[in-house]
């Protein structure tokens, strides 16, 4: 689908809907986040308005698709200040002054300042600036991890049960006594056949 490039089409776009909701966040944030039009205040004002029925999945994919665009700040911080889902992909690339970045981190959620602090590239203060917050971070963090550890399962013990039945025993079955062969009777030998008389010549 190919987005109108007016603002004006789009913020005169029916949002009544979830469709024209998640149509108009779309093209509002790809319009604004590639600089095509002017961070206009009406635009915000409607991204604030409808964000909270927006998916959260399309604020996110909207969000990646400006990762490398280097979208201007009011964009950046609409989006940083959202879940972290739809921050993490700004934060991660986004390019603001020093005074834009120290107004937002009061403001981030401490997994969006977590995400920052994995840069190298910012600019100069901001990492003095991210200290001032280790301490509630880093509890909060621990917090976190120590309620997400799973929970051992009770040990379920089964039993067998006991029989009352008193064992079986199994007598060796009897071997019948052995027949008595009889012994093979000896043929008697057989006797010497005589031999046959020579026979005359006919005269």
């Amino acid at each position: 689908m190919r987005y109108d490039d007016t603002l004006e089409t789009v913020l005169a776009g029916d949002v009544s809907t979830s469709f024209g909701k998640a149509s108009a966040w779309r093209q509002i944030v790809d319009l604004i986040g590639r600089r095509r039009v002017a961070a206009d205040a009406r635009a915000f004002n409607l991204l604030r308005r409808i964000r909270d029925e927006v998916p959260i999945g399309v604020r996110a994919a909207s969000a990646r698709a400006l990762e490398h665009a280097n979208p201007p700040a009011p964009l950046v911080a609409l989006c940083v200040l959202d879940e972290i889902s739809v921050a993490a992909p700004l934060l991660r690339s986004a390019r603001l002054a020093s005074g834009e970045w120290i107004e937002l981190l009061p403001r981030m959620s401490s997994a969006a300042r977590s995400v920052l602090r994995g840069r190298r590239d910012l600019p100069p203060g901001i990492e003095r600036a991210l200290e001032a917050f280790g301490p509630v971070d880093f509890v909060v963090a621990g917090a976190v991890a120590e309620d997400a550890q799973p929970v051992a399962p009770e040990a379920v013990m089964l039993e067998a049960p006991v029989s009352d039945a008193a064992p079986v025993v199994i007598e060796e079955a009897s071997v019948s006594e052995q027949a008595e062969v009889e012994p093979v009777q000896a043929v008697d030998e057989v006797p010497a056949m005589a031999e046959p008389e020579p026979v005359k010549p006919v005269e």
